[in-house]
């Protein structure tokens, strides 16, 4: 599973950077999406594993927002040495272009750059927008704007980390209904997606920012997880585990993300986009089971996966540097593999000398024996 998430984070740069993989690969929505069914898969699994449902609550909050406001600090403090002796403030460009030729209203800079400190809400931004003179108001496409209020996000793409956020405050009650129960959840709100694409809402946005069409792959994931015992039993029962077994795993992992990005093209050239990726993301979504059967126990699968978050929060921030900062030709034409490679680089050294005695006393504290 760890191959899995490492992989699907480097789909969200490749996507961002420009491609750098030598194959074809899930973009970064429907890496972000399978994100999500992955996220319910495990709120899940540890459902059972913390003393009380506040204990849940800190303990996941504290996995989300300390490598989130490290990340946030040291990005600031970098943009702000950028501006004052380069001229480039790279992530507070939006402030500074804003100070000197006011494009968006006070109240819409003003909470998007709260939501900066609250993480929660940074999705809602993608639906709001306040151009100066029109006051904040609710929008349809964020994309039909020059100056999106999105702009002010220090690190933009944790609109994901929001919805994430809020899907922790629902684990609780959703764990405890049956399957039944989440089976009607996930085909109402999968209904109520499909009805939204029918009517129009078939864009950015709404296709994987809008939080009750998201929480339908959230639930979907905790069913994945209950059906842990059927595929257990009748998929991978005697398969012995070893490197060279664990090695097919990784490669089987990229050559089925290459085929999913080459159904979508196909699905969604005859059905629609939107229509074809809700479809493959259900469809392909049950093999997250079957990673984490075999390599549940493999440390060096779990370290890998560690790795996935601080990436997904650093990535951008490097792309952005490059393009902004980067003076010979060579970095200039090698920005996508270079921002893989750094985005790794960086988040296995906050990983190796922060991270990982970070999470050793999260477990500690709220005395989880295993934790995602």
């Amino acid at each position: 599973m760890g191959f899995l998430r490492i992989y699907l984070a480097l789909c969200v740069v490749n996507s961002h950077a420009g491609d750098f993989m030598p194959w074809s690969a899930p973009s970064g929505r429907d890496a972000v999406e399978f994100f999500f069914i992955i996220s319910g898969f495990y709120m899940a699994m540890i459902s059972g594993r913390y003393s009380s449902t506040q204990n849940f609550y800190s303990s996941r909050w504290l996995r989300i927002a300390v490598p989130y406001y490290w990340h946030f600090a040291i990005i600031v403090f970098i943009s702000t040495a950028s501006g004052i002796f380069f001229s480039q403030w790279l992530a507070l460009d939006a402030y500074a272009k804003n100070l000197h030729n006011p494009v968006n209203g006070i109240a819409g800079v003003l909470i998007s750059a709260l939501t900066n400190f609250t993480i929660l809400g940074q999705d809602a931004i993608l639906f709001l927008k306040d151009n100066t003179g029109s006051g904040l108001t609710w929008t349809q496409n964020f994309r039909l704007f020059s100056d999106p209020l999105h702009c002010y996000l220090i690190i933009p793409q944790c609109w994901s980390v929001a919805v994430e956020l809020c899907f922790y405050l629902l684990a609780p009650l959703l764990n405890r209904m049956r399957n039944l129960q989440l089976v009607l959840l996930v085909f109402v709100l999968l209904v109520a997606r499909l009805s939204a694409y029918y009517f129009g809402f078939d864009h950015d946005p709404w296709v994987y920012r809008f939080l009750p069409f998201e929480l339908g792959l959230f639930a979907f994931g905790m069913l994945i997880w209950r059906s842990k015992s059927f595929f257990q039993t009748y998929i991978i029962k005697g398969l012995k585990y070893n490197c060279i077994v664990y090695i097919l795993i990784c490669i089987t992992t990229m050559f089925m993300g290459f085929i999913f990005r080459e159904l979508l093209w196909r699905l969604g050239c005859k059905f629609g986009e939107p229509y074809a990726a809700i479809f493959l993301l259900l469809i392909f979504a049950p093999l997250i089971l079957i990673a984490f059967s075999l390599t549940a126990d493999n440390r060096f699968d779990r370290l890998i996966g560690e790795l996935s978050y601080p990436i997904y929060l650093n990535h951008l921030f490097i792309i952005l540097t490059l393009r902004s900062l980067a003076t010979p030709d060579f970095v200039k034409s090698h920005i996508p593999i270079l921002s893989a490679i750094l985005s790794v680089a960086l988040a296995w050294i906050f990983y190796h000398f922060y991270l990982r005695k970070f999470e050793e006393r999260r477990h500690l504290q709220f005395g989880v024996k295993q934790l995602a």
